[in-house]
């Protein structure tokens, strides 16, 4: 049976490094870590970089650039033990493929249909990798950034993602058996399984 482990914090909280020593913890297994990020430029590459060069060398790494449902359940073929890092780039890639971003700074940058079609998307996407990720066995660890305890975001490309990032947080906390959040590398227990 699966257990999902859901660590949220905000950005440099922790929340990565304590996901991977979860992982790591966990009784020698087929480990397995999801990279969703895509490299668009030299910051991301070089935090790229300092994950990869934390992670044991015998963990698989799966490139997960996209929000393709079949090439998620392929990934959970290939272990027992999972940490999907992170959402937030998760939804980042599902509104790159979706909306026009040399737009972000306008306010009709997407149309109120757009934005349901978008939302009613990534519900199902969700849906369909929480429904996969119960059926498997071991353990899943997601890990997402808390966006919602600043201001409001000055740009409507930035509140989309932040209202997008939110509902996904809630969908898979509900999911999830264990709730962790991160704050100053320290961890709390938000939910915890029987």
């Amino acid at each position: 049976m699966a257990r999902i482990v859901f660590v949220l914090g905000g950005a440099r909280s922790g929340k990565s490094e304590f996901a991977e020593k979860m992982l790591a913890d966990l009784p020698n297994r087929e480990k397995v870590y999801i990279a969703t990020s895509r490299v668009w430029d030299e910051e991301v590459a070089a935090r790229v970089r300092l994950h990869r060069e934390r992670r044991p060398a015998e963990w698989l790494t799966c490139e997960y650039p996209t929000t393709d449902a079949t090439a998620f359940q392929e990934i959970l073929t290939r272990g027992k033990a999972f940490l999907f890092d992170c959402v937030t780039m998760y939804v980042n890639n599902l509104i790159m493929d979706n909306i026009d971003l040399s737009r972000a700074t306008e306010e009709d940058v997407i149309s109120d249909a757009a934005l349901t079609s978008l939302m009613a998307e990534l519900e199902t996407k969700l849906a369909a990798m929480l429904a996969a990720t119960k059926a498997a066995e071991g353990t899943f660890i997601f890990v997402s950034n808390e966006l919602g305890l600043g201001i409001i975001p000055g740009n409507p490309i930035s509140r989309i993602y932040r209202d997008l990032v939110g509902l996904a947080n809630q969908r898979i906390a509900a999911a999830a058996d264990e709730v962790r959040f991160v704050v100053c590398g320290i961890p709390t227990v938000l939910k915890r399984g029987e």
